[in-house]
């Protein structure tokens, strides 16, 4: 299996997209700079041929056209551009148009991979799943060699290091899980089972709320769709029932897991008693009024992209009489928008995701379903797509199935 998972031939386009996809993968996890690299190898690859030619311009172009609704996406990037016209903060601003570049670069990339096939990406998921397998691995046993370290930081409210940001980390393993059930079905290979019963329970070993929910909310939507397509209502009910009592047992069975739920039923009593300076939940519920009082103030510009941190900064030392330095922005992804860029920005940014999700169908891909059911849970308590890591994250998928395989060859 592993012979022919790692065969690669970089005399071709394919062998070149997966070996980049697999190097993606593991600075994803390990090497921020490595991980910009990849991005300028995408672009490299969109202007190549087979065995290392320049790709003729009209070949590239008819690519474009063919992947036309990917281009979507790139409005999240011009409506963080476009912000720049009442944000006085440029340093600030210039910095989120960076960070929003790659939703101009990678669909522009990935639009001329017409390349990609069923094949190609059932081999690009299980070198995903092994990478991030690895990051378990790595990740556990620095939990086991320090349990009580580790579950004491979780009971003050901080999270277990992870490789990269813990929320962004427990979206990957939520999607990862899913795969892991979607590829055994497709190929009934048994070890991408275990993978995945490895990746759920590691989820409530790391205890991220977040991720916890997403994968459940998936399970539930898997096992819906299941139920509507095989009539198969008793394994459904099954799985619904293990939603119920999985996390039970977890909570009893897994000292981390107990930790971060006590402490967030402390926090919620301590906000309940007007303390929220530096908790967690109480944190996060200030901030959704501080997104709706910025949305209000400027509802159709937002306060500009560039000046988000200084008028939130503003807002916490007028609004908040326990501020000791903390800035929290709005955890919530649309209030995020509706505050930082207005009624114009979401719609920008939504038309972007939504526009190619149902003008190419992904609705009907379960793992493009799933990939945004994942996105758009966390959307309600999380910033998702205001990280580097979560943005590449979801477009390398989302791409990965958006792209339409053709057929053409050098003689167009």
């Amino acid at each position: 299996m592993a012979n022919k998972l790692f065969n690669i031939d970089l005399r071709t386009r394919k062998g070149l997209f997966y070996a980049l996809s697999l190097l993606f993968f593991a600075s994803l996890f390990y090497s921020k700079f490595v991980l910009s690299l990849c991005l300028f190898g995408f672009v490299f690859l969109a202007l190549m041929e087979d065995r290392w030619k320049i790709a003729k311009w009209n070949i590239i172009k008819f690519n474009l056209s063919t992947n036309k609704y990917l281009l979507f996406l790139s409005l999240v990037f011009f409506g963080v551009l476009i912000s720049g016209i009442n944000s006085s903060n440029m340093d600030y601003w210039m910095h989120h148009v960076q960070l929003k570049l790659p939703f101009l670069v990678m669909p522009l990339a990935f639009a001329t991979f017409g390349f990609i096939d069923e094949e190609l990406i059932i081999k690009v998921l299980k070198g995903f799943l092994i990478i991030t397998l690895v990051s378990v691995i790595h990740t556990a046993i620095k939990y086991f060699l320090n349990m009580d370290f580790y579950n004491n930081l979780i009971a003050r409210g901080q999270s277990m290091p992870t490789p990269i940001q813990h929320v962004n980390y427990s979206l990957i393993l939520a999607f990862a899980t899913v795969c892991s059930y979607f590829l055994f079905k497709d190929t009934r290979e048994k070890w991408l089972l275990i993978i995945g019963v490895v990746f759920f329970l590691f989820m409530h070993l790391i205890a991220v709320r977040t991720g916890l929910v997403a994968l459940y909310v998936s399970v539930f939507i898997v096992a819906i769709l299941h139920t509507l397509k095989h009539r198969d209502y008793l394994k459904s009910g099954l799985v619904l029932l293990a939603c119920i009592l999985v996390p039970l047992a977890a909570y009893y069975a897994m000292p981390s897991l107990s930790s971060k739920v006590d402490y967030m039923l402390w926090d919620m009593t301590q906000f309940s008693k007007g303390k929220t300076a530096d908790y967690s939940d109480g944190g996060r519920m200030v901030s959704y009024q501080l997104g709706l009082d910025l949305f209000k103030e400027n509802i159709w510009m937002g306060t500009g992209i560039g000046d988000m941190y200084d008028q939130c900064l503003q807002w916490y030392q007028t609004h908040a009489t326990d501020f000791k330095g903390k800035v929290n922005f709005p955890h919530n992804q649309f209030l995020h928008s509706l505050a930082s860029t207005g009624i114009i920005g979401l719609i920008l940014y939504q038309a972007a995701l939504l526009v190619p999700f149902f003008k190419l169908q992904l609705y009907k891909v379960p793992y493009g379903l799933i990939l945004f059911v994942i996105i758009y849970t966390s959307f309600l308590v999380e910033t998702s797509l205001e990280r580097n890591y979560g943005i590449v994250f979801f477009l390398f998928f989302f791409l990965l199935w958006g792209v339409k395989k053709n057929p053409i060859s050098n003689t167009i």
